[in-house]
């Protein structure tokens, strides 16, 4: 992200998200949690307990539930 004629972008953020498998097995229960998940920097301290995906590739979005999740943390 910047601004128009700058020649390097001011802030660069990270789309990688790191999200537990489990989490389909608790919607279908009907208890959701919203922060099991994790964005950005955070995502490489939790490799080990959540799956890694990046759900935007070469510029268009492949994984929409994801990329939700991403802007609702961003805001």
């Amino acid at each position: 992200m910047g601004y128009a004629g700058n020649v390097e972008p001011s802030y660069i953020i990270p789309s990688v998200i790191g999200s537990n498998d489990s989490v389909k097995n608790k919607q279908q229960k009907g208890k959701i949690d919203d922060l099991d998940f994790y964005i950005g920097d955070e995502t490489a301290a939790h490799a080990d307990t959540h799956g890694i995906s990046y759900p935007i590739r070469h510029g268009q979005v492949e994984n929409w539930d994801h990329m939700e999740r991403f802007w609702q943390r961003c805001m």
